[in-house]
């Protein structure tokens, strides 16, 4: 029968294609005759050649009848038929004779013409408006996947059906929605496949990679700011993803990453729900500074940070019932301090705006929430590590202190102002007495840990004054300061 289609077709294909169809179709009738003749057979090998064959035949014969577009739909036609025909078989030759037919189907899909440009609306990079043929012609190569994956024992064969299914529906709703609205389409069916179908996790994982393909552009540009500002370089928010981006493409995923819960991956699930939401609730945020040049970053740069790290920290005390959650935000809102105000852009040595009040201003603020957030992650933190913590604490109360004294002297530009000889004595004195609090707070506490920082505090505020302040003075300043050390 295939030798005849054949021939007839090289003989005579370019001249009459209805009765060349008509032909070929008696011919799938004959060989589909066959396999009903043997469907009682326990050897299902004769069968499933005979349907392929038949299967074949009809395809062919259904290609010369009807335009090319029409290809997947008469495929998956003749796969529901089989599907039907098969329904109460399960052996392993029939089930790759409906795998085939699933191939030719996406194959066919592919094979015309208008595949192209059905493929870049995939990526909201095609034509603008509804195309109802091509979404029909994903549909139809989306339901023949389907078919084969619900009938498919083998994992793997199922998991590449239900995975392929689910990027022909995308595809299907890409012909007729704009851009816009393609990764809410994507992290939509994976939310409703997670309930509807929680036993088809392959269907579900590549929904979610769908949205999380979406977010990956305006994340990277996040990025690539986010590791400039690593190096010094200030992130404007001119730089970044506009909020309608973050709107369409971030939120979009993170949700699905928060509602769907895979057994296998939760953990992962649960990270990049938070990474996503960050990176999209810090885009948002700088919008409200709107720090888009050097001179408003000088002004506003420390305000937007402290900000920016009191919302973290009031997140994860809000959260602290969900440990994991609550460490990473206190973790995230210190080491943003430590990064940017305690280095990158600390008001000691850069350009930033700290206020003009004593005490009550932004640089206080700043160490207040630093101090807090490591408070907070000592309170979570096991008892071996907490002394680590109470290092951290006295750092920053140590810094925090010079800072406020800095600014004393030197305004809000701290780092426009030299250092005279009268903060540099105060510095020594202030440390002192930091160590001498330290010292009587660990004894109250009963804690080692704060003890030693004050012998550390003490040593160093000591060290400075033999090497470096002593041989500024002269007479009973010299004097008093040795007495005021021997007291110390």
């Amino acid at each position: 029968a295939v030798g005849l289609a054949a021939t007839a077709y090289l003989t005579f294909g370019d001249r009459s294609e209805g009765v060349l169809a008509m032909g070929i179709a008696g011919l799938a009738l004959l060989v589909m005759a066959a396999a009903w003749s043997v469907r009682s057979r326990e050897d299902a090998r004769p069968l499933a050649l005979f349907a392929a064959t038949g299967a074949a035949l009809a395809f062919a014969a259904l290609l010369l009848a009807t335009p090319g577009w029409l290809a997947p739909l008469a495929a998956t036609a003749i796969g529901a038929l089989l599907l039907a025909a098969f329904r109460h078989r399960g052996e392993r030759p029939l089930r790759l004779v409906l795998a085939g037919v699933s191939l030719v189907t996406v194959l066919a899909m592919m094979g015309h013409g208008r595949f192209e440009g059905e493929l870049l609306r995939l990526f909201g990079t095609g034509e603008r408006g509804i195309d109802a043929i091509g979404a029909l012609r994903w549909l139809a190569a989306a339901a023949m996947t389907a078919g084969f994956a619900w009938r498919e024992p083998h994992a793997m064969r199922r998991w590449i059906g239900e995975a392929a299914c689910v990027l022909l529906l995308y595809g299907s709703a890409a012909q007729l929605v704009p851009q816009q609205a393609l990764a809410w389409i994507a992290a939509g069916l994976a939310i409703a496949l997670v309930r509807a179908l929680p036993a088809r996790p392959a269907a579900t994982l590549a929904a979610l990679a769908l949205a999380a393909a979406w977010a990956l552009e305006p994340l990277f540009r996040w990025l690539n700011a986010a590791l400039g500002s690593l190096q010094g370089v200030p992130v404007f928010a001119n730089a970044l993803p506009a909020p309608s981006t973050v709107a369409l493409y971030l939120v979009p995923a993170a949700v699905a990453f928060a509602l769907v819960r895979l057994r296998l991956a939760w953990k992962i699930e649960g990270g990049l729900t938070l990474a996503i939401g960050l990176v999209a609730a810090h885009i948002l945020f700088k919008q409200l500074f709107d720090i888009d040049n050097a001179q408003r970053f000088v002004a506003y740069g420390l305000a937007e940070r402290t900000l920016w790290e009191a919302l973290l920290l009031a997140g994860a005390v809000a959260a602290a019932r969900i440990k994991p959650l609550s460490l990473a935000l206190a973790g995230t809102a210190l080491a943003h301090f430590a990064l940017y105000t305690g280095l990158a852009h600390n008001p000691l040595w850069a350009q930033q705006n700290v206020g003009t009040l004593p005490i009550v201003n932004l640089a206080g603020a700043a160490y207040v929430i630093a101090v807090f957030a490591a408070l907070w992650l000592r309170r979570e933190s096991s008892a071996r590590i907490q002394p680590l913590w109470d290092g951290v604490v006295m750092l920053l109360a140590s810094l925090a202190v010079l800072t406020l004294l800095r600014q004393a002297f030197a305004g809000a530009i701290l780092a426009a102002v030299p250092l005279g000889q009268t903060e540099d004595l105060l510095r020594s004195l202030a440390g002192i007495l930091l160590a001498l609090f330290f010292l009587w707070l660990g004894s109250r506490r009963k804690e080692r840990s704060w003890r030693l920082g004050s012998l550390a505090i003490m040593l160093v505020a000591v060290a400075k004054v033999f090497l470096v302040d002593a041989a500024g003075l002269d007479g009973l300043l010299r004097v008093a300061s040795f007495m005021a050390l021997g007291f110390s």
